[in-house]
């Protein structure tokens, strides 16, 4: 499993690289567009991403910079063409040339849009699609100077996904197979200390077997934490015989496509039909059972 890649890309470097990974989830993402401000006048500029999420802010001309009071610079964020906030952000121009920065800050839990000179003067909240991983474009229809143009980007390794074409194809593909591992398993049980783990959902997997006498498993159904990264059909993990019958080294795979801990292993039980799931590193047993 390949470790997740983190790069920084300028200016022009920025479509190549918006291309190169527009098919890979993104892990973490800092864009960072910052203008010169205007003399006097006002001059709006915006970042874009996800053909249809936006924020704008209005750059006040840094003649209006009062010493005692500052300005604000209003900003609006739109989702499509409805207007989902909007606000004014207080601040100084701090440094020569004066100017201001929007910054999209994208990690594992949210994202968000900062608009500042030097600090975050405002902090606004936005959706991000992680698994798409745009790369945000900028507006700057009056030609402002552009003093900073980068994208620091963590990108997550590829996601794998079982061939089919919906879940409804895959259970009628694995009904009538005569391997007893192979089928839709669901969650019954775990045992766990929720100091070392805590599961991220109440799956319901599919086993499928590989020409190399593994098993995939494929995510259906179930996700709790991190749910938008988890579309159905996509690979959890794997199960590799081992020379014991009905035990396996298992490869369990997070949200972002990670393998969790090491030294994980499973079994199956066909006298009670359970598939149990073990990761010793975290103390937690996970048990699903098979759906006829």
């Amino acid at each position: 499993m390949k470790s997740p890649v983190k790069i920084l890309i300028a200016c022009a470097a920025l479509a190549a690289a918006a291309a190169a990974t527009a098919s890979q989830p993104v892990g973490e993402l800092v864009r960072h567009v910052r203008f010169e401000a205007p003399r006097t006048s006002t001059r709006t500029v915006a970042l874009r991403w996800d053909d249809s999420l936006r924020v704008e802010a209005d750059i006040v001309g840094c003649g209006a910079d009062d010493p005692l009071t500052g300005l604000e610079i209003p900003y609006r964020y739109y989702v499509g063409d409805s207007l989902a906030a909007e606000g004014r952000a207080p601040l100084r121009y701090e440094g020569s040339p004066a100017a201001l920065s929007l910054v999209l800050r994208v990690w594992r839990d949210g994202a968000a849009v900062d608009i500042g000179s030097r600090h975050a003067a405002a902090t606004i909240p936005v959706d991000y699609d992680r698994l798409a991983g745009d790369i945000p474009d900028y507006d700057n229809p009056h030609g402002l100077r552009v003093l900073r143009n980068t994208a620091s980007v963590e990108a997550l390794p590829a996601l794998r996904t079982a061939p089919y074409v919906c879940v409804d194809s895959l259970i009628d593909a694995v009904k009538s197979s005569s391997d007893p591992v192979e089928g839709v398993w669901t969650y019954l049980d775990r045992e766990n200390e929720r100091a070392t783990a805590v599961p991220g959902g109440f799956y319901t997997l599919a086993a499928l077997l590989e020409a190399d006498g593994s098993y995939s498993l494929v995510y259906l159904d179930g996700a709790r934490h991190q749910s938008v990264l988890w579309a159905p059909l996509r690979v959890k993990g794997r199960l590799r015989p081992t020379r014991f019958a009905d035990h396996y080294d298992l490869e369990w795979l997070d949200a972002e496509g990670r393998p969790v801990a090491s030294e994980n292993h499973a079994s199956y039980d066909a006298e009670a039909g359970i598939l149990a799931l073990r990761f010793p590193l975290l103390n937690t047993v996970m048990r699903f059972s098979k759906v006829d």
